[in-house]
């Protein structure tokens, strides 16, 4: 099949639309991934407070503790997991958009606008690099790991 230029151009903007918006949809899952967990984590952290303040101990106080251990460590690594496997799909839309400008030929000059290219060099070939480079996740497992060692060391300090 062959296409027409003007074919072969809305394919490619429609295919950069799809492609842009798919790493703004992986970026907003990890941060609601992680506002889920944090979430998580302070409401745990409350019912550790209130559990606290009660008259009677708690009944096999180790089991309880490693049980509430385990509730806690085992969602916020899987949310560590999601957030941290997202970075690999966004390089891969990266790519896809960088191929999608080199053929569009935004980086050339005089193509869209007079002696001038429509994006700067120096963004050419950088965007997938870029997405390999983010440190959003890694700040975001970074916080979730420090408050879950937190509420953890409040489970057995405090219950």
């Amino acid at each position: 099949m062959n296409l027409a230029d003007a074919d072969k151009i809305t394919v490619l903007l429609n295919r950069l639309d799809f492609h842009t918006n798919e790493i703004q949809r992986r970026q907003d899952n990890e941060m609601k991934l992680f506002e889920w967990s944090t979430a998580l984590l302070l409401a745990v952290f409350a019912v550790i407070l209130a559990l606290s303040d009660r008259a009677a101990p708690l009944s096999y106080p180790l089991l309880v503790k490693s049980i509430a251990t385990l509730l806690i460590a085992f969602p916020t690594a899987v949310f560590s997991y999601r957030i941290l496997s997202e970075k690999p799909g966004m390089k891969r839309q990266a790519e896809i958009i960088e191929k999608i400008e080199q053929e569009l030929r935004l980086f050339d000059e005089d193509q869209y606008i007079s002696k001038a290219a429509l994006y700067p060099e120096q963004w050419q070939g950088n965007l997938a690099a870029s997405m390999l480079k983010r440190k959003t996740p890694l700040y975001y497992v970074l916080i979730m790991a420090f408050m879950t060692l937190c509420v953890i060391a409040t489970v057995w300090l405090v219950l």
